[in-house]
């Protein structure tokens, strides 16, 4: 799905905002204005975060890949089920 100049939104990102329910100005604003980015635990992969929300994006392939709450320690990296899986797990492509 394209979208704010020219980025993609993946589907996976698609469901997680559809869940998540913030509002859509929120979104494109963190990909379009981010207020901190920062190295992704994935190779070339950052964080683009505004507010409460952080994205996940591939900027080679401009592609946001999923959108994440944003911790409430501006300094920690955003978390899945309360792990930091960029420290807490070897680096290691995900098989679905």
């Amino acid at each position: 799905m394209k979208s704010a100049d020219a980025w993609t939104i993946s589907k996976h990102a698609l469901r997680r905002a559809v869940d998540m329910a913030p509002d859509p100005e929120e979104i494109r604003a963190g990909l379009l204005h981010p207020q901190r980015t920062f190295p992704g635990c994935t190779a070339g992969r950052l964080y683009y975060r505004r507010g409460r929300i952080t994205l996940s994006v591939d900027y080679a392939s401009r592609t946001v890949v999923t959108v994440l709450w944003t911790p409430r320690n501006p300094n920690d990296r955003p978390t899945r089920r309360g792990i930091d899986r960029c420290r807490d797990v070897p680096q290691q492509r995900r098989k679905d």
